[in-house]
């Protein structure tokens, strides 16, 4: 049923004067006023049976609300259409009615994928698209891995031609040498020592314990103290205990400078080399994210993308969901608000009795909150759960009847420029050689000399000498670092081009369009737009004939952190993008979204149905786990940790103990 009050009447209800301290007073409609009593066929007293009664008779609706169709709002809609297979077949099996869950996803833009869009060069969907937000993800990625296999979509697109990284303080290059191999490079031996080595062990240290949390084992084992419960945690209520669980609290309480140099890494590789990729990744430096987001911009091992857009995996997940979507204006969530439990829905109009009876929302489940989901076209509806899939900072959302509130952490402004160039290389003048000198195809950045030149200022102004500085001093010579990175992609290339192309004339038979032979790819990320000038400044003006700029709010200020937020902010509202305080990637946004959904799973259905058999004989095979007497698990060795087993789990995005 579609409700016709929306955000007006979200508006009209914060309008209403409420007494300090004085329970939220609900406006009565002219129907439910004339309901009175309300319902009487219905049990709103609580005397229903209880929602862990796995083997009730009486199927009920659960109604999800997602907000935002980016990778955590999408594959939270996967994982509960696979909790819906895992319902159908427990119902089929005990001979009783399935539950149903309705999901509905809100997204204000006109399309799905979130922070992951691409652009089509000269607006020609004949070329191979380029990826503005989210380019890649690694090997160590398993879940965007299994999904990319399941879904059938297409590997290896091209983030860059190879050959030479350059590592460019504004004034000089700290590096120059090929970083594809950089752990075992003699040049970064020469200069850096040991410190490759040390870094590469503190990655696989906390990738040893990041990667549990695809370890079936690990995730369902029972507690030995708590039946009901796993040793792992998991589904776990907030980012902090998720956090211990796989051992990161300590390197995300700390900057990336102070982690790493505290472990063996020298300053010299921290400023230059862990700073070059934190500022490519996050757009941060290490004096200022915190050590966990540092080591993450460690792990490039098999960086890769789905050709057409990584947006496509996102595409996937709402198609397969079965959700039913709202884009646009009809997506656009204006306001929630919470309702204690049904009878205050009924009351206020926001439901009827009727629908109630039909959805099963009876006995105790009449006494849990639900929320009411207004939209900007002034359409609403009533749901059990929402999911708040979205950055909050500029979601302008209205929570109303919760004292409650969703963190807002500050977000990195990142600007993306693209563009087409005949130049094989970016301006040798723009970074002091000669017109002849060649320039790295990847240019990455360091910040350090900035900070030095910037504290020598203020010491020179705290000294308050009264002396000009010299044009020669060098804090005057400010290095200037324009942009984070610069990297040359690709060829520009049509669709039906190799990969291995060497120019990018359009292949026999491409059709009609302009013959664009010898021209690159270049993307740039900066934290201030770039215009015109500064582009004919690091090529030559008449060498582009493309250029697409796009802002994004990108990632939030991963500072260290002292205090984790929840992922239940309140009764049935859910924030899995808590967890972009600890990690802001696609990965992450799959992890998060199914911790948020196993959740909400437990709470309706038990943790039996997340974590483990229901033990009633349901033909369930047995838990990947030894167990001692009494029923407890043994404390042995995850042996489904190792990437084969991970990566051929066709239970990986279901429930149960042999899923994760």
């Amino acid at each position: 049923m579609r409700y016709l009050l929306g955000f007006c009447t979200v508006l009209a209800v914060v309008l209403l004067p409420v007494a300090a301290h004085q329970p939220f007073q609900y406006p009565l409609s002219d129907h439910a006023q004339a309901q009175q009593p309300i319902c009487p066929d219905l049990d709103l007293g609580g005397r229903g049976r209880s929602s862990d009664d796995n083997k009730r008779s009486l199927a009920r609706t659960r109604k999800v609300a997602i907000i935002g169709a980016g990778p955590s709002g999408s594959s939270a809609a996967y994982f509960l259409k696979t909790a819906q297979d895992r319902i159908n077949l427990l119902a089929a099996t005990r001979n009783t009615t399935a539950d149903r869950i309705k999901v509905t996803i809100f997204e204000r833009d006109n399309r799905i994928g979130g922070r992951t869009a691409v652009a089509y060069p000269y607006d020609d969907r004949r070329y191979h698209p380029v990826e503005l937000g989210a380019s890649l993800y690694a090997d160590v990625n398993y879940n965007m891995r299994r999904a990319v296999r399941q879904f059938g979509l297409e590997t290896g697109a091209q983030n860059g031609i190879g050959g030479e990284t350059g590592v460019w303080d504004g004034q000089q290059f700290l590096f120059r040498g090929d970083i594809s191999s950089w752990w075992t490079s003699a040049k970064l031996f020469l200069r850096y020592g040991n410190s490759p080595l040390a870094a590469e062990k503190l990655l696989k240290r906390a990738l040893a314990s990041f990667l549990r949390l695809y370890s079936a084992s690990y995730l369902h084992r029972p507690s030995r103290d708590d039946a009901n419960a796993t040793a792992s945690g998991f589904p776990w209520k907030t980012i902090a205990s998720l956090a211990h669980a796989v051992n990161v609290s300590q390197p995300a309480s700390v900057t990336a400078s102070q982690f790493f140099t505290s472990n063996g890494v020298s300053t010299l590789f921290v400023e230059e080399m862990i700073e070059a990729l934190s500022r490519v990744n996050y757009a941060q430096d290490t004096p200022d994210l915190h050590g966990f987001a540092g080591l993450i911009s460690l792990a490039l091992s098999g960086a890769t993308g789905v050709r057409d857009g990584n947006y496509r995996v996102f595409e996937q997940f709402v198609e397969r969901s079965g959700a039913r979507i709202h884009l646009g204006e009809a997506g656009t969530v204006t306001g929630l608000v919470k309702f204690d439990s049904l009878r205050d829905a009924v009351r206020s109009g926001k439901i009827t009795c009727n629908d109630a009876l039909a959805y099963g929302w009876t006995g105790a489940e009449a006494q849990q909150a639900r929320w009411w989901v207004g939209t900007r076209d002034g359409e609403g509806e009533l749901f059990d759960a929402v999911v708040v899939a979205a950055p909050w900072h500029d979601a302008d959302i209205t929570l109303v009847n919760t004292d409650r509130r969703i963190p807002r952490p500050p977000y990195v402004h990142l600007h993306v420029t693209l563009l087409a160039t005949t130049a094989k290389s970016a301006n040798p003048l723009y970074f002091g050689f000669g017109k002849a000198d060649d320039v790295p195809a990847t240019v990455l950045t360091s910040a350090e000399s900035v900070r030095r030149a910037v504290a020598a200022r203020l010491a020179a102004a705290a000294a308050d000498s009264g002396e000009a500085p010299q044009a020669h001093d060098d804090a005057v010579k400010s290095p200037n670092l324009e942009f984070l990175s610069m990297n040359y992609l690709r060829p520009l290339r049509f669709r039906n081009e190799s990969s291995d192309a060497t120019q990018s004339t359009p292949a026999a038979g491409a059709g009609a369009g302009p013959e664009r032979a010898g021209e690159y790819i270049v993307k740039i990320f900066s934290l201030s737009p770039l215009s015109d000038a500064q582009l004919h400044r690091l090529f030559d003006a008449s060498s582009i004939g493309w250029v697409h700029r796009k802002q994004w709010f990108s990632y939030p200020l991963l500072t260290p952190l002292s205090t984790f937020p929840r992922v239940e902010v309140d009764e049935n509202l859910y924030f899995p993008n808590a967890f972009e305080s600890l990690a802001s990637t696609m990965e992450t946004s799959l992890v998060s979204a199914r911790n948020t959904v196993g959740l909400l799973l437990r709470k309706w259905y038990g943790d039996a149905f997340v974590n483990g058999p229901t033990g009633d004989g349901d033909g369930e095979a047995e838990c990947p786990w030894t167990k001692a007497e009494g029923g407890f698990a043994v404390e042995d060795k995850d042996e489904d940790q190792d990437e084969e087993t991970v990566l051929n789990n066709e239970e990986w995005a279901g429930w149960g103990c042999r899923s994760g």
